[in-house]
């Protein structure tokens, strides 16, 4: 222990204050690094937006509680269409498109002015398009980022998690149908131009890959359809695939990185390169088709005209279920990775991806609509979306 100009150090104590001086450097040092690491790794999700998602749902009240899975409440109407995007609840009307988030405020809300209005969801993004005209808006959570017109009737689109889409135009120059590619920013990627009519478009979650389908009259004058699939950037096709005497309607992907096609007579399954790995002729013509993430859902009328019968097929074209009876009329489906979701006009069926287990419960279908965000499953209707939960549910044969 020393004393200088009045002030006594004690050696000891003066050592462990270096050490602590020389420990907050390198803790300050190791923030500094994490920081630059992290703004380099993770560029493109260190953003404002995703800040103002963090503080959505914040709350400091000793009360807080997750909100997934609470009744949405908001203003709608009986023709509205729904999905997620960034978890919000969007809902798009005759009118307007908005985004309400799980404690029922809404986030957005914009007027679209288009007059045959459709809308395509994605982890972030929202693509809304007029399908008897030419417009087309990108939407986040928040706010409209961007907007296109064209030179002729957007007839099909496609939206990825990433925010790139895609948009097939009719009537453009000399061309039946052209197809552009743009990112989130509107910086065009591709642009495709055909001699076909374009049907439908797919592009991949992480918006790597798009998938054109398109119809046209061919050398011996039979309907033919084609099939193509590229890398986004790129104009040479890494598949091509032709059907010939039958139509293609629509393209999706899948949750195992494949993609199936919808035809009017069959489904053809595709993996992640454009082989196809599996097919499914239709022995009638279903009520209803659809493509959702496990698969594909094809919904047949039985022989008493009050009910329908559902078969299901995984990502490869082999049947999980068959003749299911829903007992009443189908009103709508939904997916996820892990199931297909049927909606009727009494019932919510659930049934899992790996053909194990066919669950149902009761509910009122009549004008509404089914929806998930992967956590949880919608019944929405004109001014609330209720979850509907599968633990008191009736097994199904």
């Amino acid at each position: 222990m020393k004393k200088e100009n009045g002030v006594i150090y004690h050696y000891g104590y003066y050592r462990r204050a270096g050490r602590l001086r020389l420990a907050g450097y390198v803790v300050l040092l190791l923030l500094v690094v994490f920081v630059l690491v992290t703004f380099f790794a993770f560029r493109e999700d260190l953003t404002a937006d995703h800040f103002r998602y963090l503080l959505r749902n914040f709350e400091l009240g000793p009360h807080s509680a997750a909100s997934s899975g609470d009744t949405i409440y908001y203003d709608g109407d009986r023709d509205s269409r729904f999905g997620f995007v960034a978890g919000g609840f969007a809902c798009l009307t005759d009118t307007r498109v908005f985004v309400t988030d799980g404690l029922s405020v809404t986030t957005l809300s914009d007027y679209h002015g288009f007059s045959s209005p459709y809308a395509l969801s994605s982890e972030k993004y929202m693509l809304v398009y007029d399908r008897a005209g030419s417009s087309l808006s990108l939407y986040n959570a928040f706010d409209r980022l961007k907007s296109f017109t064209f030179e002729g009737t957007i007839v099909a689109a496609a939206l990825s998690d990433k925010g790139s889409f895609a948009a097939a135009v009719s009537g453009k120059e000399s061309y039946y149908s052209t197809v552009y590619v743009y990112d989130k920013n509107g910086a065009l990627l591709n642009k495709l131009s055909k001699y076909k009519y374009v049907t439908s478009l797919a592009l991949s979650p992480d918006g790597d890959r798009l998938a054109v389908a398109s119809v046209y009259t061919g050398d011996r004058g039979i309907l033919t359809s084609e099939i193509l699939l590229l890398e986004v950037g790129k104009t040479e096709p890494s598949a091509l695939h032709i059907v010939e005497g039958s139509g293609v309607c629509s393209l999706a992907f899948l949750a195992d990185g494949g993609f199936a096609a919808l035809f009017d007579d069959r489904v053809l399954f595709y993996d992640s390169k454009g082989k196809e790995t599996g097919s499914v002729l239709f022995d009638a013509t279903p009520t209803h088709a659809c493509l959702l993430p496990a698969g594909a859902l094809l919904v047949y009328p039985s022989s008493d005209t009050r009910y329908e019968l559902a078969d299901c097929y995984d990502q490869n074209g082999k049947a999980l279920y068959q003749g299911v009876a829903l007992g009443g009329r189908f009103r709508g489906a939904a997916g996820d990775d892990a199931a297909f979701y049927l909606l009727t006009d009494r019932k919510v069926f659930r049934l899992s991806a790996d053909g194990e287990e066919a669950l149902s419960v009761e509910a009122d279908g009549e004008g509404k609509s089914l929806l998930t965000d992967n956590r949880v499953l919608y019944l929405a209707g004109p001014s609330s979306a209720v979850p509907v939960f599968f633990e008191k549910a009736q097994k199904e044969n």
